[in-house]
């Protein structure tokens, strides 16, 4: 070899000249390390006749060449330079055309981090930045291809948009390479279109949904139905239907059987379910079983005492209900037909429980109870004008007539006639006279006009016969004397028959009659009388016989 100097200081060694420095197969040099990669510090030589390096610690961050791999363990720091093409810089480490790279520059934003596709980051068509977020411009991904403003499979037929045309864009779409001719598309507003589409859950609202569902895509239990098995009463606990036809709203149909619920102790609920049978109605007591996917709830029953009530909810079938179920007072007239409700429908324990127009009432007895009355015009007994039959104070009473007037009644002990009249033609009605002074004999008194009429066949004296009735009350002339016994007699006559001739008229009490004219002359004498004794009252009454 060519020369080299050893300086005096210990464990130098210094080569003058450049020159090479080779060991035979054997010698090393190190510094801490006693062999390769053993320790801490360095080992360079020859083992096993294999040039061999290593430095650092053994047991930490190091660097090793087994004479065919270099191995770095831990971190080296470069602020320049190249590595396998790329170029090392103070921040970044990027391929030499600088379109790829990785940054580590800190700007305060949300810096990038990895890019590719232009020399500025920021421009790069493929970059993610330091939250993660990622920018792509094209390329695939799990079979799926990203455009621009797109991530579509491979066919195009299925897709996302980012497009943005200033309309409602559509954002998702399938079945179209063209998102507007997709049957199934979802636009930026939100708007769905699908032309076949299955929801197991959850809701949609109806203020969403446009356009038709065909029926036949709707599950059974969505559909419109109708049936025509005739529903009816078997006995108190069961309810029967008959053979018929359960038809869907599209028209699907199916043949039902006749059939019964059995003996019911509760409610039961009739219905179809398909996924059971589409020939047999099935019975449950528990509401929601009758109710899902496949199913019709067709009718509702339950047992009664008298006989079980029902509803069928479509079709033939009908009702059957009992009077628990009517609200009260609801029906009317309207509801019920003429001539419907006979005596035999009815059962009441008093008339009182029937309020109407009774008409003609036909009847064996009618039997008062002690408090009960039958009455027009009086409201109670002997009371107004009118009659009243019926029981007061618990007695049997009858009054008919005027009561301050004219009335006959019967109080349970007497009976009573007050100013009998008998009206008829040319019959003067019933009157009464006050203040009339008694003279001494028989005193006469005239107190109407009997009219003649012309055009009656009774029109003269001689065809006519009158009974008549008059009674005097007890007059006084003083609290000391009343009047205890009177006479009086009622005729009909002409005025000439008992006045002095010459005839001349008769004035009395305001009426003047002529001589020929017939009056009512009512003559009457008291048994026990003074001169100047008053008549309280006189009752007269004329009757044609």
């Amino acid at each position: 070899m060519d020369e080299f100097t050893i300086q005096p200081a210990p464990n130098t060694v210094q080569i003058t000249q450049q020159q090479r420095l080779s060991m035979a197969s054997g010698p090393y040099y190190a510094a801490g390390q006693l062999t390769y990669d053993s320790g801490t510090g360095f080992w360079l030589g020859v083992q096993d006749g294999i040039a061999r390096f290593s430095i650092g610690n053994s047991a930490g961050n190091k660097m090793t060449w087994d004479g065919i791999t270099l191995t770095i363990v831990g971190s080296f720091t470069a602020s320049s330079g190249t590595i396998g093409g790329w170029t090392i810089g103070a921040d970044y480490i990027r391929d030499a055309a600088g379109v790829v790279g990785l940054s580590s520059a800190v700007t305060g934003g949300d810096d990038i981090r990895f890019w590719a596709g232009d020399s500025t980051p920021a421009n790069a068509e493929f970059k993610v930045t330091e939250s993660g977020a990622l920018t792509a411009a094209s390329g695939t991904i799990g079979g799926w291809t990203l455009g621009s403003t797109f991530i579509t499979d491979a066919s195009g037929l299925v897709g996302l948009s980012s497009a943005v045309t200033g309309g409602d864009d559509i954002r998702f779409w399938a079945g179209h390479t063209s998102p507007l001719s997709a049957t199934f598309r979802v636009a930026e507003s939100g708007a769905v279109t699908a032309s076949n589409i299955t929801i197991t859950g959850g809701s949609v609202l109806s203020s969403l949904l446009s356009g038709l569902v065909g029926l036949a895509n709707l599950n059974l239990s969505a559909r419109g139905w109708t049936q025509t098995s005739a529903f009816s009463v078997l006995d108190l606990n069961t309810v029967q239907w008959g053979a018929g036809t359960f038809t869907s709203a599209d028209g699907t149909s199916y043949s039902i059987n006749a059939g019964n619920t059995g003996n019911m102790a509760a409610r039961s609920f009739i219905y179809l379910d398909i996924a059971v049978s589409t020939t047999e109605y099935q019975t449950t007591t528990t509401a929601s079983s009758a109710v899902g996917a496949g199913k019709v709830l067709v009718a509702t029953a339950i047992n009664g005492s008298v006989e079980p009530t029902f509803e069928v909810f479509s079709g033939v079938g009908g009702t059957n209900i009992n009077g628990s179920q009517i609200v009260a007072a609801s029906i009317t007239g309207n509801e019920v037909a003429a001539n419907t409700i006979t005596a035999g429908n009815l059962t009441v324990s008093t008339l009182s429980a029937i309020t109407a127009d009774m008409g003609a009432l036909t009847a064996g007895t009618i039997t008062l109870n002690s408090s009960g009355h039958i009455k027009s015009g009086q409201t109670a007994y002997n009371t107004g004008t009118g009659f009243w039959l019926g029981y007061d104070s618990s007695v049997a009473k009858l009054s008919i007539g005027n009561a301050s007037t004219k009335y006959l009644t019967w109080d349970g002990t007497t009976l009573t006639v007050s100013r009998l009249a008998v009206t008829e033609p040319d019959t003067q009605a019933e009157d009464t006279m006050t203040g009339i002074s008694i003279l001494s004999g028989p005193n006469t008194i005239w107190v109407a006009t009997v009219i003649q009429d012309t055009t009656d066949p009774w029109s003269s004296a001689s065809n006519k016969s009158f009974i008549g009735r008059c009674r005097a009350a007890s007059g006084f002339r003083n609290a000391g004397h009343n009047i205890a016994a009177w006479m009086c007699d009622v005729t009909v006559t002409q005025v000439s028959a008992f006045e002095v001739s010459p005839p001349n008229n008769v004035t009395w009490n305001g009426q003047t009659w002529a001589p020929d004219e017939m009056g009512l002359r009512i003559v009457f004498e008291s048994m026990n009388y003074l001169q100047g004794d008053e008549i309280t009252s006189l009752n007269w009454s004329l009757m044609k016989v």
